[in-house]
């Protein structure tokens, strides 16, 4: 099979993934969307790439680790992000990335909802900046001795300090 032609056929299952995703986001931040703040899948695989490549990295400006039954520390956190990037738009990734590309929303509203939208993305909670001049990765990691919340942040969504 070609690779146009697999392309085509993610862009078709995108399609009828899109309304039901779409909603349950929308009902996660409070906000309409549309097809406009969807990225393409194209933009959308080498900004995910670009992104991973600095979460990876040691080039973050703020990591911070959490373990399970400390939630609501992180929650307060992500509070105070979201009043930093009031109005701010981030490119939200998530499961559905190779069909229907990341999505542009603000990051404020995102952050304020984490939990919920962190249940429509079903997996990290990644947010990146125009240019990933800043960036957000929420993960919950699972190891052989523990599991543990892991937030890597660079740029205009590093926590404000306590």
């Amino acid at each position: 099979m070609s690779e146009r032609l697999r392309r085509g056929l993610r862009q078709h299952k995108g399609g009828q993934l899109l309304p039901q995703f779409q909603r349950k986001l929308e009902a996660a931040i409070g906000l309409r969307l549309t097809g406009n703040d969807f990225l393409d899948l194209d933009s959308t695989e080498r900004l995910r790439h670009r992104f991973f490549a600095i979460v990876k990295s040691d080039r973050h400006a703020w990591r911070e680790t959490w373990q399970p039954d400390q939630t609501s520390i992180i929650w307060t956190v992500l509070e105070r992000v979201a009043d930093s990037v009031d109005g701010q738009r981030f490119a939200l990734f998530h499961r559905l990335n190779g069909y229907l590309g990341a999505v542009w929303v603000p990051g404020d509203a995102v952050l304020r909802h984490a939990l919920e939208v962190w249940q429509v993305v079903g997996e990290d909670l990644c947010l990146a900046g125009e240019g990933l001049a800043s960036g957000l990765c929420l993960e919950f990691n699972h190891y052989a001795d523990h599991d543990e919340y892991e937030l890597t942040a660079w740029g205009g969504l590093v926590p404000p300090s306590f």
